[in-house]
């Protein structure tokens, strides 16, 4: 199906071959917002807004927590950067390394007698703050939706998707950076039957307890793979001394959970090159080398993780990598200076792809009409 004509290769640790994919499927954040899912761009309203939280239903917070935010949300406009969840987390980690040096580094004690005791009672804020975002990321993204016809339209799409790769055994890699379990819900097959059924490397794909396996990707079907993790997914130890995951999805953290969940964000980095990420790393490059087109729906193209992977494999490509991408705010100068920008800090060998190989579709995702666009701007280009 795909342009490269390179033979299919053999994944050791799944123990069956990749399937060459002519289509791949990015989801970003804006893949859930129309489930009611906020993107990571309007986070703060979950914590400085008391009328959110409480039909959210979310767990109380600290005092300090909405009045810290609203402060790091003046700071972020100072440097001129978005109010995002990620960029909280960004200056969270900032202050709270910078406490952390206070209260070790005598000389600096020595220095700043004064201020030692608000140092304390800063970084102590700062790790109740962090905690506190930590419980409404897991809350908010956890919860199931009811996405009625736009989730069918949605879910269609996919299922139509993998019958562009394959009519007689149809598949479709997806990967996501996003936290909540929206995908998941769309394919439970005990709600409604699907065409195509969905595996994320959970046996039973939703089934409490179970641990997430590469051999538990089916050749046919979804194929979802989590790129920085899943607010359903746990280490089995604290600290993360094994690669083991297993999926639960509780009401919320109580106990050591909220230590042994296993989300990838600032403050909370997690080895990338173990499974279940590296593992989607690896496949994410592999498939990369040899689609011929990518879909992104609601990326914004500011995770460097991601847009390297993407420049190391298009560097890598015989032919240009085609990329669409669904979002009403996004245009192709603004993806390309994202890109380029990923490129100067790239340690790998990268090629930021020309403007006529991208092509933005400005449409809302999960709108009505949306599928039978995309897929006529897909066949007109096959």
């Amino acid at each position: 199906m795909a342009t490269s004509k390179v033979k299919p290769t053999s994944d050791i640790a799944s123990g069956h071959a990749i399937r060459d994919a002519d289509t791949l499927l990015f989801l970003g954040a804006g893949a859930s917002q129309f489930a009611g899912y906020h993107t990571f761009r309007r986070f703060g309203e979950l914590i400085t807004d008391p009328l959110v939280r409480h039909l959210e239903q979310l767990p109380s917070q600290s005092d300090e927590t909405p009045r810290l935010i609203l402060s790091l949300n003046q700071a972020l406009r100072d440097m001129q950067r978005p109010a995002t969840h990620d960029n909280y987390l960004w200056l969270l980690t900032d202050y709270h390394n910078f406490c952390e040096k206070f209260d070790t580094h005598t000389g600096l004690q020595d220095r700043f007698p004064r201020i030692r005791d608000e140092i304390h009672s800063f970084n102590s804020t700062t790790v109740t703050v962090i905690n506190d975002l930590t419980q409404t990321t897991f809350c908010h993204y956890s919860r199931r939706r009811n996405t009625g016809r736009a989730g069918q339209e949605v879910r269609s799409l996919y299922e139509d998707l993998a019958s562009l790769n394959s009519r007689s055994k149809p598949f479709l890699p997806v990967f996501t950076t996003n936290y909540d379990l929206l995908i998941e819900d769309l394919f439970d097959e005990s709600r409604t039957p699907v065409r195509v059924p969905l595996s994320n490397g959970i046996p039973g794909r939703v089934r409490g307890g179970e641990t997430w396996s590469p051999r538990a990707y089916d050749d046919v079907g979804i194929q979802l793979h989590r790129l920085h993790g899943c607010v359903a997914w746990f280490n089995r130890t604290p600290g993360q001394a094994d690669a083991t995951v297993a999926f639960d999805r509780p009401e919320r953290l109580d106990g050591d959970l909220l230590q042994r969940l296993c989300v990838m964000f600032p403050g909370r980095e997690l080895q990338i090159g173990r499974n279940p990420h590296g593992f989607a790393f690896r496949r994410f490059y592999s498939h990369l080398l040899r689609c011929r087109r990518v879909v992104f729906v609601g990326f914004s193209f500011r995770d460097d993780d991601v847009m390297q992977i993407l420049l190391a494999a298009n560097a890598a490509r015989r032919e240009a990598l085609q990329i669409i991408i669904l979002d009403p705010r996004i245009e192709a100068a603004e993806v390309i200076t994202n890109l380029n920008g990923a490129a100067l800090r790239s340690p790998f060998q990268a090629l930021v792809p020309h403007d006529d190989t991208i092509r933005c579709l400005r449409t809302d995702f999960g709108a009505i009409g949306c599928r039978a666009q995309i897929l006529a701007h897909l066949n007109l280009n096959n």
